[in-house]
């Protein structure tokens, strides 16, 4: 009689781990379609495109005054919601983008602005507020992976109120030659990189704090079927490090928008309550241009 064995393969890594061997951490099947992200896209174009200046100075004096509330400013780092339309800027510069956050949408505030009437920014809000859901379970695995090492962050965040996560939603114009975004670090916590209306992926990542641009790469590839749940990739940013969790904050850049009016991306920022001392971080990624590109 033969014994038979089974092939036992290595349990997959966890987000942390994966973070820390990698630089990222990659979830399978998580979001919505892309037939929802477009959808959401051309919400928030009709959203940018009926605003007034009036409209925008309104949502940003709301944003600014609630704020203000509480310990609002330092739970959220001092990080507002807030609208900002660079048409016409030069290069990287030259783009749309809202930072959302869920606490300042159901605010009164927030209800009391001429943004909050449009009917574009009603439905957007609800499917922010559906992103904010999903993102609200990823990181909440990661944290208690990082509270089992150091307790002492995972009791910065309150157990009655929502995390500190800010979604900000980019509309790129187009900018031949220039990155969308330069190498850099974020200076949050943790980021989740969601989605983009990009026929390929055309944004990259590094390892380490001084990386070839050869060598940053896309770990993931678009569903074909515009029907099939979307993957984000999880990368840390430089307050974890600077919290005093020892995982080193991981490059990142978006290629030139060359092809179309507009690229849109949706990210979302999981920030790091009641943290002193950000001002003075860097963002700027060293990298060596080894690439032959007309990329400024």
């Amino acid at each position: 009689m033969h014994n038979t064995y089974k092939l036992m393969t290595d349990p997959e890594p966890t987000p942390l781990e994966a973070m820390k061997t990698d630089g990222y951490a990659m979830f399978d099947r998580v979001l919505p379609d892309r037939l929802w992200f477009e959808r959401t896209y051309r919400l928030f174009d009709e959203f940018v495109d009926g605003l007034t200046e009036e409209s925008i100075e309104d949502l940003r004096a709301a944003a600014f005054a609630w704020l203000a509330v509480g310990d609002n400013d330092s739970y959220y780092c001092g990080v507002p919601s807030s609208f900002r339309d660079r048409k016409g800027l030069s290069g990287k510069r030259d783009k749309a983008y809202l930072q959302w956050c869920l606490e300042f949408a159901r605010s009164p505030q927030f209800a009391a602005t001429t943004a909050a009437q449009s009917p574009a920014m009603r439905e957007l809000g609800e499917r922010l507020e559906e992103l904010e859901s999903v993102c609200s379970r990823l990181y909440m695995d990661v944290l208690r992976e990082i509270g089992a090492e150091h307790p002492e962050y995972l009791a910065l965040h309150a157990e009655d109120r929502p995390l500190p996560i800010i979604i900000k939603m980019i509309r790129y114009n187009n900018s031949p030659g220039q990155f969308a975004t330069d190498p850099h670090f974020d200076k949050s916590a943790l980021s989740l990189i969601l989605n983009a209306d990009d026929h390929e992926v055309r944004w990259r990542v590094g390892r380490g704090r001084n990386c070839p641009l050869s060598s940053m790469f896309t770990p993931m590839e678009y569903p074909a079927s515009a029907e099939e749940p979307n993957s984000c990739v999880m990368i840390p940013g430089l307050c974890l490090e600077q919290a005093g969790v020892g995982l080193p904050p991981t490059p990142h850049f978006v290629m030139p928008v060359e092809t179309g009016d507009h690229r849109h991306s949706i990210v979302a920022f999981l920030l790091v309550p009641h943290l002193q001392g950000t001002d003075g971080l860097d963002t700027q990624a060293p990298f060596v241009h080894d690439i032959l590109t007309n990329i400024v």
